[in-house]
């Protein structure tokens, strides 16, 4: 859980739950960070999207310890919501501070 919280905005003991013998971790009412996610996300969203906000309502995360390799790993999502906003091919200004955004 302490790795999550360099993407994870205000991560606190309250709104995690860890049973890590049973291999469940779960998050509730949690915003992404997403300075932290920008070098994750370059490349994956399309380039005329600005993500602004991303809050979850939980995050279930089942680890199969028992078979690791026989079992995927489960995660769930509930609750998520997204704020973005499109820009159009028109808006040079905007593509260009993410071109130079994306180039160092």
């Amino acid at each position: 859980a302490a790795r999550l919280t360099k993407y994870i905005k205000g991560c606190t003991r309250e709104n995690v739950s860890a049973k890590l013998f049973d291999g469940k971790l779960t998050l509730t009412d949690v915003e992404l960070d997403l300075s932290a996610l920008a070098d994750v996300l370059v490349g994956v969203l399309p380039y005329t999207l600005d993500l602004h906000k991303v809050s979850l309502k939980s995050v279930s995360v089942k680890v199969p310890w028992q078979a690791p390799r026989r079992h995927p790993l489960c995660v769930e999502v509930n609750g998520c919501e997204v704020q973005i906003e499109v820009h159009g091919p028109r808006d040079k200004e905007w593509l260009a501070s993410q071109t130079s955004a994306q180039h160092r």
